[in-house]
């Protein structure tokens, strides 16, 4: 709750129960590089965004791969 907390006093919208169905990506200036645009919902609306930080947890390498991205997954020693 803590960062979620300081995001907001620093401008930052925080939504809560809103499930992420994918990550949106759009084109860069480089050729073949995508970046994070928003983030599509479950119920199907979009939201555009600067920047979108995954903090789905557990779920975090599932919701990546849907931008292409790879997050490494350690589950300890």
């Amino acid at each position: 709750m803590a960062f979620s907390k300081a995001a907001r006093m620093y401008g930052a919208t925080v939504l809560e129960s809103c499930p992420v169905s994918r990550i949106i990506t759009e084109p860069t200036l480089c050729p073949g590089q995508r970046r994070a645009a928003g983030v599509e919902l479950e119920d199907g609306r979009r939201i555009r965004a600067r920047t979108v930080v995954n903090c789905a947890g557990m779920w975090a390498r599932q919701l990546a791969e849907t931008a292409g991205c790879q997050v490494a997954s350690w589950g300890g020693p």
